[in-house]
């Protein structure tokens, strides 16, 4: 028996859906697909066997503890030097920023309310959430650019 995940073949799936098929059926839905759709399955099966493989490398298989983190280290692939250096960068500037903007931009694009909401919960007119979101932006966009 063969699991296959439909969320690796179809995209409009938000959650994991697992299904559990026969060998032989799994070759042939697999045969059936067409090239893209084989290969993200592919890829997908690629990225859980060496997700295994880690796992399995670095003892991360017989501890729940995640303190030390060998877990952590073994399940998500290290933030490339750049990486790591773009969002110290963005911390920096967001912390650059008034409270109030900071706040607004924080609930509108990290907690995904919109600025009606926003709104309505600071009391205000939506322009002023909206202008101020704008005016924080601006001021990100020419502290990066430095």
């Amino acid at each position: 028996m063969k699991e296959i995940n439909l969320r690796d073949l179809f995209p409009e799936y938000e959650l994991d859906c697992t299904v559990e098929v026969p060998d032989e059926d799994a070759e042939a839905f697999v045969a059936s697909m067409t090239k893209e759709a084989a290969a993200i399955y592919f890829e997908a099966e690629r990225e859980e066997s060496s997700s295994r493989r880690r796992k399995y490398r670095n003892k991360a298989h017989y501890s729940l503890d995640a303190d030390d983190g060998i877990e952590h280290d073994a399940l998500h692939k290290p933030l490339p030097p750049h990486e790591i250096s773009e969002r110290g960068e963005l911390l920096e500037a967001l912390c650059g920023l008034p409270e109030k903007q900071r706040d607004r931009i924080y609930k509108h694009y990290f907690l995904g309310m919109s600025k009606v909401e926003i709104a309505r919960h600071e009391g205000i007119h939506k322009v002023s959430v909206a202008d101020s979101i704008n005016c924080g932006i601006r001021s990100l966009e020419k502290f990066l650019r430095k």
